[in-house]
């Protein structure tokens, strides 16, 4: 398993996922995402952290930092989610996705 930077160990079970989704491809094929959670009122940016931990890269989009997923039919924000909590505990559903 990849090294799971501080901010990911102190996500809790159940806690809320945000995903914006920046820019889609011309051909709907992917799109640019970026992920947030809110602790203690304070909105934390997880893209870089969530990028190294699945082996996503990170991309700039309009000076927003982003993750390109590809794929279509799917929520691709859920996806993400879910993978990041099977990697961590072994429970896709360990977190829950909010698109925003």
């Amino acid at each position: 398993m990849n090294y799971v930077n501080e901010t990911l160990q102190k996500l809790q079970k159940g806690q809320e996922i945000y995903g914006t989704v920046r820019s889609v491809s011309s051909s709907g094929m992917s799109r640019k995402i970026s992920f947030f959670t809110v602790e203690d009122g304070e909105l934390i940016n997880l893209t870089y952290s969530i990028a190294e931990l699945l082996g996503y890269k990170v991309q700039d989009f309009h000076g927003f930092n982003c993750i390109r997923v590809q794929g279509v039919g799917m929520d691709m924000i859920f996806k993400v989610v879910y993978d990041l909590g099977f990697i961590l505990h072994s429970d896709g559903y360990f977190f829950r996705s909010r698109q925003i």
